[in-house]
């Protein structure tokens, strides 16, 4: 019994410490949306996607800058945001589909004018 009850421990303790499973569709895609949105709002649709663009190679490291500031940012930003852009902004992909929201969405605020 105590032989069993030790494994069951040991496999919990084995993925304590392991970061947890992402949704990566799911919780970048939200993250993305939601920045370009409020960049749109504020009319810094077009210079965050130039931003975006100059520091492109930069990315993966902010991304990991996010996540070693999380715990400290979490207290501060509601549901867990910079966790999410963090991981975001560590993919290529999510990188293009920011931009192209930026990008659009620039597009048509500017059209609706």
């Amino acid at each position: 019994m105590g032989l069993a009850r030790g494994r069951t421990l040991a496999a919990r303790l084995a993925h304590a410490f392991a970061p947890p499973e992402r949704d990566a569709a799911g919780v970048a895609d939200r993250a993305i949306a939601r920045l370009a949105a409020e960049a749109r709002r504020l009319g810094l649709g077009v210079p965050a996607a130039v931003a975006v663009e100059a520091h492109r190679p930069l990315l993966p490291l902010y991304g990991q800058a996010l996540a070693a500031a999380g715990p400290v940012l979490d207290a501060l930003l509601p549901g867990r945001a910079a966790a999410a852009l963090g991981a975001a902004l560590e993919d290529p992909a999510a990188a293009d589909a920011l931009l192209d929201r930026l990008r659009d969405g620039g597009e048509g605020a500017e059209a609706e004018r």
